[in-house]
């Protein structure tokens, strides 16, 4: 149902899980989806994720789901972010309802990630207009 690779940059000790999706015809096989992002940290530094875009397995179709700050853009239902501490371990997670492109089973994922120094700054999302 789903691939999971791990990604590991040395010097940050940072960890992504890059999620394949492969969903069938039937929406009801995987409702719900957690995407998140694993760092290992030795202080208070934080993390934020941003500029999160989903493609089909060709890359021929794309969404922008977090913008250039780490907001919803309101193309696709996708939340912010949240973050939670385990030990040494800075999680960013967000649970959202699956969906898939019409040309493709597979939803690839991919992110931007920026370090701040002590905590990051909170970013308002600009308000979305329908």
């Amino acid at each position: 149902m789903k691939c999971k690779m791990f990604i590991h940059f040395p010097f940050h000790k940072l960890k992504l899980l890059a999620i394949q999706l492969f969903l069938g015809t039937d929406f009801l096989i995987i409702p719900i989806v957690m995407l998140t992002v694993f760092v290992s940290v030795s202080d208070n530094n934080e993390i934020e994720a941003y500029h999160l875009v989903a493609s089909s397995r060709l890359g021929d179709s794309s969404v922008l789901l977090l913008d250039s700050r780490g907001c919803p853009t309101g193309q696709v239902d996708f939340p912010s972010f949240s973050r939670t501490r385990l030990g040494g371990t800075q999680r960013l997670s967000a649970r959202f309802k699956a969906f898939r492109f019409p040309t493709s089973h597979v939803v690839r994922f991919a992110i931007m990630v920026r370090f701040c120094e002590g905590k990051c700054a909170q970013v308002r999302p600009y308000p979305i207009i329908n």
